[in-house]
Parts: structure tokens; C-alpha cells; sequence
């Protein structure tokens, strides 16, 4: 007989108990290498968009969607630029805006920013805006 053509070999308990073992340690590795990853804090800020002033409010107000984008909750600082000839500010109050609370992974808030023009220009520029972890 050939042998070749003899009989098909069978898993033994021991090559059961190897292949087991390498799964475990694959499975051990993955879980050891995730749980040593940092976590991250990060934001997204959308483009801004024209959107009604509150009363008695600046010629012209914009908002933007702050998303975080991170892995864990994280509070939030955001700075608003002017254009040129421009001054801005959040409808808060201050070219500087912090989260009360930590913001969720995933979790988008709206921030709207107040535009006026200075002595002498009467063209509104798109203000900027910057967040980041605080």
C-alpha cells in the first residue's frame, strides 16, 4: 500500500489542544494591544452656515457643527477669528467658548458666531473657528 493513499489522518487530542492554544494567544495579543491603545480627544468643525441673529444681535450670524471625534468624552475650547475688518464673537459672548461639560464621543454641538463690520467696512467676512480638547 502507498503510502500516499493511506488512510486519511485524524485531529488527535494534543493538535486540538495546540490549535486552541495558538487562538488563545492570537485572541490575548489583539486584546493586549487594544487595551494598551490611548484613548483619543478630538474635534471636527463643519463649515459655517448663515443662520438667523438672535434679537438685537450682529448684522450677520454663522453656525458650525462641533463634533467630537475622539474615543472618549472630552471638554472643548473654541476660538473664533474675524475676517479682515470684521470683529466676531460666540452668541455666548467671547471670541473664546468652553464646553460646561465633557462632550460625548460622537456628539455634535451647534455654536453660532456674531459678525459686525469695524469703522468704515461694510463687507462681512467668514469668521474662523478652531476647537480643540481643553
Amino acid at each position: 500500500m502507498d503510502a500516499a493513499s493511506g488512510p486519511p489522518r485524524r485531529l488527535d487530542a494534543t493538535n486540538v489542544l495546540v490549535i486552541l492554544l495558538g487562538v488563545a494567544i492570537l485572541l490575548g495579543a489583539f486584546l493586549l494591544v487594544r487595551s494598551l491603545r490611548s484613548p483619543t480627544s478630538a474635534f471636527s468643525v463643519s463649515e459655517l452656515t448663515g443662520t438667523p441673529c438672535p434679537v438685537g444681535g450682529a448684522p450677520a450670524c454663522f453656525q458650525a457643527s462641533v463634533t467630537n471625534t475622539g474615543t472618549q468624552p472630552s471638554d472643548l475650547t473654541c476660538e473664533v477669528t474675524p475676517g479682515p475688518g470684521n470683529t466676531a464673537e460666540f452668541a455666548l459672548g467671547g471670541m473664546t467658548y468652553t464646553s460646561a461639560e465633557p462632550v460625548e464621543p460622537d456628539a455634535t454641538l451647534p455654536l453660532v458666531v456674531k459678525v459686525d463690520t469695524t469703522d468704515g467696512n461694510v463687507r462681512i467676512y467668514l469668521p474662523k473657528v478652531a476647537c480643540s480638547p481643553a
